[in-house]
């Protein structure tokens, strides 16, 4: 069960790093994700498109005896996390919860976001680093993917994703 504390505007530097990744029309609906994600210490914040992934991370440091940091992850759409948090006011600490959608806290400042399944985007991320593609020649003289396979060498069906 995902929960921390941090000031308002690390959370709005990692949701706008991380909102950068994320395509302006995307094909897949989890590719407009961000997955934020509690664990070693850190708060993590990573999205991707099919060709880079990027990870922002902030160090949570619990007092002795405060559970203000326990591990856990929630995917929330993006862009929404990153508009959202930048209205916060930045001097203020913000608290994140997952419980029914992510509980973003701030002051007298209270928003749910709603979570999307996990296991999509792990799965997409997975597909996307498998694949390789090689380029030709298309008919316009332009270098066009002609062919995409997986680690295996098989080819793989866009289709049936």
């Amino acid at each position: 069960m995902l929960t921390c504390e941090l000031p308002a505007k690390q959370l709005a530097e990692m949701a706008a790093t991380a909102s950068r990744r994320i395509p302006a029309r995307v094909a897949v609906p989890v590719l407009a994700g961000t997955l934020v994600q509690v664990r070693d210490g850190l708060l993590l914040c990573s999205a991707f498109d099919w060709d880079v992934a990027v990870t922002a991370h902030y160090p949570i440091q619990p007092q002795a005896g405060d559970e203000l940091a326990k591990a856990g992850r929630a995917l929330v759409s993006g862009r929404l996390l990153e508009q959202l948090v930048k209205t916060l006011p930045p001097s203020k600490p913000v608290r994140l919860e997952h419980g029914d959608g992510l509980q973003i806290s701030c002051g007298t400042v209270r928003m749910s976001l709603p979570t999307m399944t996990i296991d999509s985007f792990n799965l997409a991320k997975v597909k996307a680093s498998s694949l390789t593609g090689w380029p030709a020649k298309g008919l316009d003289g332009a270098n066009d993917m002609v062919g995409i396979k997986d680690q295996s060498g098989a080819p793989v069906d866009s289709m049936n994703w």
